[in-house]
């Protein structure tokens, strides 16, 4: 009896805990960065990066896979439409160099991170980078 009792209390346990490991992998998305950027100041390597939402405190974090450059930011309301899914790292390029300019996580996106005056604007190029 108390061996069936045991299991009806572990087994309902063990189940919740695959559901939330499994979710918690889901919520996580790699974008492989051909090219080396900035971020505020910091020089950033090409390579993978993970890209997490944490939606408890409506963040994001930026984590490189093989160093140990680590971000985090506020997301707000974006420009994608309200369903959207996408994980997509937006950079400013200029020439050679590359600076992140929003991290989207479906339908929501930091702020502008890349610190540009408005007669720069006109003149540069964007390049995305997709999270899978």
């Amino acid at each position: 009896m108390n061996t069936k009792f045991r299991n009806l209390i572990l087994a309902p346990a063990a189940v919740l805990a695959f559901a939330l490991a499994s979710h918690s992998a889901k919520a996580d998305s790699i974008a492989k960065v051909p090219f080396n950027f900035t971020v505020d100041g910091h020089v950033c390597p090409a390579g993978e990066y993970t890209i997490h939402r944490d939606s408890a405190n409506n963040t994001v974090i930026l984590q490189g896979r093989n160093n140990k450059v680590g971000f985090q930011w506020s997301l707000r309301a974006g420009d994608p439409a309200p369903t959207a899914k996408d994980v997509v790292l937006q950079f400013t390029e200029n020439g050679q160099n590359h600076a992140l300019r929003f991290v989207q996580y479906g339908p929501a996106s930091t702020y502008r991170l890349d610190k540009q005056d408005s007669n720069r604007r006109e003149r540069e190029t964007l390049r995305n980078v997709a999270g899978q």
